[in-house]
């Protein structure tokens, strides 16, 4: 490989890690404001209406369950993962050149 093969392969890793990220907290911003997103939310499974541990709405009783808040933090940290992964490459390739 050479050296701009590598590069937009960090690139890419860096794009999908920021859109991991944002896109899992823009996700629950949206679901705690507007009703009919909380309703689809509500009907697909992804947030619940009984045992909230983390309320996302504003009377609180709309949320996430224990089981919904360990998805959600498994995949901020596999973002926070790829990131740091794009971050070592990074530092290496500029170390070795």
């Amino acid at each position: 490989m050479n050296e701009s093969s590598e590069s937009v392969e960090d690139q890419v890793l860096t794009i999908i890690a920021i859109l991991l990220a944002t896109g899992v907290l823009g996700s629950f911003s949206l679901v705690g404001f507007f009703e009919p997103i909380q309703a689809w939310a509500i009907q697909q499974g992804l947030m619940v209406t009984s045992s909230v541990t983390v309320p996302l709405g504003g009377d609180g009783s709309v949320g996430l369950d224990m089981p919904r808040i360990l998805i959600a933090g498994g995949m901020v940290w596999l973002a926070l993962l790829g990131a740091l992964y794009s971050a070592v490459r990074k530092h290496r390739r500029h170390q070795a050149a």
